[in-house]
């Protein structure tokens, strides 16, 4: 019967000189927190809540720059084309009238001087109130530029306000969980 072969056995000078390694060392540094991480980690919060105060700061200036320009219209702008009674009668006459009193009304409307529709639109401003009820009112056709600037200084005011409001709310809930961090038992 054969035996198995056994390996051969290293001598001295062929095997690597290693230090000494302690056990206790290496298991108590797996297992230790390491407090750098921690402080990192802070410094990352630091730095995001000053670029958050930056920009709350930033927002703000540009709210009031835009109050500054001029008035500002939470609303909105809407054509609409009068309709005065004698429009109206014209309407009647359209549903009840007989032939020649279309073609009297027909030869009338080639007669009488061009009307530029322009003219016949109106403007209506928008608004709703605090019960949530659609309220107008008439807006000047000279009045329309302006009023259109103010609204669109709403738009952009709403924008910056939306995204103020996001960054609060961001504060707020790192706040919150820094502070219930903070009160956990030691």
């Amino acid at each position: 019967m054969t035996q198995p072969k056994r390996p051969r056995a290293r001598s001295a000078a062929a095997r690597p000189q290693l230090p000494p390694l302690e056990a206790a060392e290496t298991v108590s540094l797996r297992h230790e927190v390491n407090p750098a991480i921690a402080l990192n980690l802070l410094g990352e919060i630091q730095q995001s809540v000053i670029r958050y105060q930056q920009e709350l700061r930033q927002l703000v200036k540009q709210i009031r720059s835009v109050y500054a320009e001029g008035p500002v219209i939470n609303g909105w702008l809407e054509s609409s084309k009068p309709q005065p009674a004698a429009r109206q009668s014209e309407a009647a006459l359209f549903r009840h009238a007989d032939a020649d009193d279309l073609m009297n009304y027909l030869q009338q409307l080639e007669s009488s001087p061009d009307l530029s529709l322009a003219a016949d639109t109106g403007y209506q401003l928008c608004m709703i109130d605090q019960s949530g009820q659609i309220q107008s009112r008439p807006c000047p056709a000279e009045q329309v530029p302006a009023v259109s600037v103010a609204i669109a200084r709403y738009q952009q005011i709403h924008q910056v306000v939306t995204r103020k409001q996001q960054l609060e709310q961001q504060l707020a809930r790192l706040i919150e969980a820094l502070t219930q961090l903070k009160e956990q038992p030691r």
